[in-house]
């Protein structure tokens, strides 16, 4: 990475807010669907299924498939460990949310 200024730039080729919107695609029910059918180990109150589908929406398939793995691989009480996984993954989604320049207009 080169440096200006004490800023970095992006490396070659990347560029961020075609990043964003590329992390921004929101998964298909399908995909949705299969995630949840591999998590059903980890969801231990059926009630709960909502919440479990509203963070794969927001976080994408991939990261939830990817915590339930760490999950399963390194927790003790597995589901509660996915669980606080899940929510510390959502508390970064809506901070970087926060920090996104608004797209609405102003008159």
């Amino acid at each position: 990475m080169q440096t200006r200024n004490n800023w970095q730039l992006p490396a070659e080729g990347k560029n961020h807010k075609t990043q964003l919107s590329i992390d921004n695609c929101r998964p298909k029910p399908e995909q949705v669907d299969y995630a949840i059918e591999q998590i059903q180990d980890l969801i231990t109150m059926p009630t709960l299924k909502p919440w479990y589908c509203s963070a794969a929406y927001k976080l994408g398939v991939t990261k939830l498939l990817q915590l339930a793995s760490i999950a399963r691989a390194d927790g003790k009480d597995k589901p509660k460990f996915f669980s606080y996984l899940i929510n510390r993954e959502l508390k970064k989604h809506r901070a970087a949310e926060m920090r996104q320049p608004s797209t609405v207009l102003t008159p």
